[in-house]
């Protein structure tokens, strides 16, 4: 009785801990309903899983806020012409966001969800998305992307995360930051992320709650009753 009572606790505790990891869904996003003069930066989430801390979506220091904006869209302004990625990171002409799991969580994601982009005749023809975890190197994710001049902008296609080991089970106190640089600018043209026929910018994945040690512990310990039960 005694050993079925601790297999019953430890499948108790293997339940909690796949209940608490949901379908994928947005973990960080952004509406540009309503934004004008090229939003605040750092601009506050307006959705986010609720066990995760999102750091705003901020400019680079190479992006300035110069020239009218465009309405419903969030972005800045280039500082010089960019011939490359790397220039541009140099001359922080980048967008970022922080997404950090919550004490007790781990957090996966899924994709950089479809988003819309928008420039000016001289503003950045390409942009890198990249990420880092922590204190690592950023890395890219995918090729580089090429963005048109139209005025209703490009509609960008989802980035698949979930091959990016690095991006999953990403533990608490492990700040990821994804950017995106923008460069093969002409000028000191304009960059947005705007609505579109979109929901703004998002990122997508899941939340998952870290067992305590001591469940850990029964898991492992129901297993090897279980074994045991199976030999005799």
């Amino acid at each position: 009785m005694k050993k079925n009572t601790m297999t019953l606790m430890a499948a108790g505790t293997c339940a909690m801990i796949a209940a608490s990891a949901s379908n994928a869904a947005v973990v960080a996003g952004w509406s540009f309903t309503g934004l004008t003069g090229y939003g605040a930066s750092p601009l506050t989430a307006t959705s986010s899983d609720a066990n995760v801390t999102v750091g705003g979506l901020t400019r680079g220091s190479g992006m300035g806020t110069a020239s009218t904006a465009a309405a419903n869209a969030w972005g800045g302004s280039m500082g010089a012409a960019r011939v490359d990625a790397a220039a541009a990171i140099t001359a922080s002409q980048f967008a970022t966001f922080t997404v950090t799991a919550a004490a007790g969580y781990a957090v996966s994601f899924s994709q950089i969800d479809a988003y819309n982009v928008r420039r000016s005749g001289t503003g950045p023809a390409n942009g890198q998305w990249q990420y880092s975890v922590g204190s690592s190197a950023f890395s890219n994710i995918g090729s580089a992307l090429a963005f048109t001049t139209t005025s209703g902008g490009t509609t960008m296609s989802a980035v698949d995360l979930s091959g990016f080991s690095a991006l999953q089970s990403v533990a608490a106190g492990s700040a990821v930051t994804f950017r995106m640089v923008m460069y093969a600018n002409s000028g000191t043209g304009t960059f947005y992320f705007q609505n579109g026929s979109g929901s703004g910018l998002s990122v997508s994945g899941t939340t998952a709650a870290i067992p305590a040690p001591g469940a850990v512990a029964l898991i492992g310990l129901a297993g090897l009753v279980a074994s045991r039960r199976r030999r005799n």
